[in-house]
């Protein structure tokens, strides 16, 4: 996936932190290569720059394997679907990042 994600321009990527992926790893133990590209498309909004600033509660967007999340603000704390939002807006040359639980 890193082809196509550091040549993509104005992209937010919703990561998962260390925990998160323990959380699943033995749900993700035999996943082929295509289905962790799949679950990792998911994470990431092409052609949209998502501050947190930009993000409203409400509002869905289509990811980059063609499902939607939608965004959730709770007393100032910032969701995607049920996954808080613990580290946002880490700046990359091409887009944002936000760390997710």
């Amino acid at each position: 996936l890193l082809g196509p994600i550091n040549a993509a321009r104005d992209v937010t990527i919703f990561a998962p932190n260390n925990a998160a992926f323990q959380s699943i790893g033995s749900a993700l133990a035999n996943a082929s290569v295509a289905d962790l590209a799949g679950i990792l498309k998911y994470h990431v909004l092409n052609g949209t720059l998502g501050y947190s600033s930009m993000l409203s509660n409400g509002s869905s967007y289509q990811t980059m394997n063609g499902g939607n999340i939608t965004v959730t603000i709770n007393n100032g704390s910032v969701f995607v679907n049920s996954a808080k939002v613990v580290t946002p807006d880490v700046l990359v040359a091409n887009g944002v990042i936000h760390i997710i639980d």
